[in-house]
């Protein structure tokens, strides 16, 4: 758990555990400790986004044009709309980026039962971090 800038207490883990449900979310981490809010950093189901984006006509080169894409940022917007509203207002991602990288155990992001390093994705993904809440 961490507590926000308002005083309020949020439970990262309950929050990613609901939002991969969806399958366009693989990993996520949840950030906002000393912040006003919640934020998170989301890391696609590329096979799964590669496909949907195939059944309607998109055609990307690279996992950058992946989650940059328009109508992609916008289909993330409703998977987080949707998974919101079963969160109280402190607990909800005001913010989000999608990233085209992957956390795994090889790079050090993961730990061998697939949890996620918390530390080095923060001291990795610092700069989206920062973006987050500014």
């Amino acid at each position: 758990m961490f507590k926000t800038s308002m005083g309020k207490f949020v439970n990262p883990e309950t929050l990613e555990e609901k939002f991969k449900e969806s399958p366009f979310v693989l990993d996520m981490m949840v950030v906002g400790e000393n912040q006003k809010f919640a934020a998170a950093l989301i890391i696609p189901d590329f096979n799964f986004l590669k496909d949907w984006q195939e059944r309607h006509g998109i055609f990307c080169k690279d996992r950058d044009d992946m989650v940059t894409n328009k109508a992609t940022l916008e289909r993330y917007q409703r998977v987080v709309d949707k998974y919101n509203k079963l969160f109280g207002d402190t607990e909800r991602i005001k913010r989000y980026k999608v990233l085209n990288d992957s956390w795994t155990e090889e790079n050090g992001c993961m730990t061998p039962t697939l949890k996620i390093k918390r530390e080095i994705v923060s001291k990795r993904c610092a700069a989206e971090i920062e973006e987050l809440f500014k």
